[in-house]
């Protein structure tokens, strides 16, 4: 198998991008309800921003490990989760992970509300996290409801934070996977 020089990079970026950026800003367990509402109010929006973010990191990454795969530069994270889905139709713990959070059918309340509600579809998610306008400086984003959600935000996150740590090690487990059998280094 061919290898571009950043595939691993890529692939380790995927990762960090989930675990760095968005774990430790979930320490929920620590906090006292107060301080739990507090920084959920001023974190949420950069942690779904970092979370989506992450999901299309990891997806691209993984494509790239195929030999036939070629990157374009796109932000549409739906089009990349059927590519997934076909190069690794075997992979089904990864495939119920992204399902949970790509498909609008099987995702929390939480955030496919805030899809309905703003007429957005999931790959534009990136950007409404992102930026606080559309992209006509127009309209304002409006992230009252999850910013303000106390106990259904609170038990969201919780649940993201379990999935994510869940989704890391099936992660490694893969890419390990894969470079024992193309002998990469």
């Amino acid at each position: 198998m061919q290898t571009l020089p950043g595939k691993k990079i890529i692939i380790l970026v995927s990762i960090l991008s989930l675990s760095d950026a968005v774990i430790p800003s979930l320490k929920l367990s620590y906090w006292s309800f107060e301080k739990e509402m507090a920084q959920l109010c001023s974190i949420s929006i950069p942690i779904l921003f970092n979370f989506y973010h992450g999901l299309e990191l990891s997806l691209k990454g993984l494509l790239l490990l195929k030999k036939e795969y070629i990157l374009s530069p796109n932000h549409k994270i739906e089009l990349l989760y059927e590519e997934f889905k076909n190069s690794y139709n075997q992979q089904e713990v990864l495939t119920h992970f992204f399902d949970k959070y790509l498909l609008i059918k099987n995702m929390p309340l939480f955030i496919s509300n805030v899809l309905r509600e703003n007429n957005l579809g999931v790959s534009e998610l990136y950007e409404f996290f992102r930026y606080p306008f559309d992209k006509k400086f127009i309209n304002t984003r409006n992230y009252h409801k999850i910013k303000y959600t106390e106990g259904e935000g609170l038990d969201f996150f919780t649940d993201l934070m379990h999935d994510i740590s869940d989704f890391r090690k099936n992660m490694v487990l893969l890419y390990r996977t894969i470079e024992k059998q193309t002998g990469q280094e």
